[in-house]
């Protein structure tokens, strides 16, 4: 497994948290209301949501019934929302209080930089897959990613968002 406490590949890792959240769908941002039957992860994790990955590095995360954004912050009072659409993403299961999904063909540059991608194209690795899970418990939500490169794991980021407001730059 490589080794990711390099600032560099953390934003990379950020950015691709945003990627591989499996959280996007189409919706509107009046959406807000808390539904009173959920059915899926989505309607049951609705409001705003904050990770510390880091001491300086933090991912916001804010669900509606049917639709979602990521957010990162380095060091900042405030969040900015993160983009990316590469890969092909499969929900596996779908919850009120999981969601799993497999991203498939993700271009390595897209998650690693530096040394650690070097080391990736060197053994000729182009495209990774990325697993994710999310499971909400109660006022949390514990989320854990694995990237492999072909059957090896070659990264896992792991952590717990809790539910509590943050500020849009």
């Amino acid at each position: 497994m490589l080794d990711y406490q390099n600032n560099n590949q953390m934003k990379k890792t950020i950015y691709f948290l945003s990627l591989i959240t499996l959280l996007s769908c189409s919706g509107s941002d009046d959406d807000v209301d808390i539904v009173k039957n959920p059915t899926t992860f989505e309607e049951a994790a609705i409001g705003q949501w904050v990770s510390q990955l880091t001491e300086s590095i933090r991912m916001g995360l804010e669900v509606t019934s049917n639709d979602s954004s990521v957010y990162t912050s380095v060091g900042d009072d405030c969040f900015t929302q993160s983009f990316s659409n590469e890969g092909t993403t499969t929900i596996i299961r779908n919850t009120t209080s999981v969601l799993e999904g497999l991203t498939s063909n993700l271009p390595v540059s897209s998650v690693f930089s530096g040394e650690d991608l070097v080391l990736l194209r060197d053994a000729g690795v182009e495209y990774i897959d990325a697993r994710s899970t999310y499971n909400l418990v109660g006022s949390i939500i514990n989320f854990t990613l694995e990237y492999f490169a072909g059957e090896e794991r070659v990264l896992i980021v792991s952590g717990t968002f809790t539910k509590q407001t943050f500020n849009k730059c």
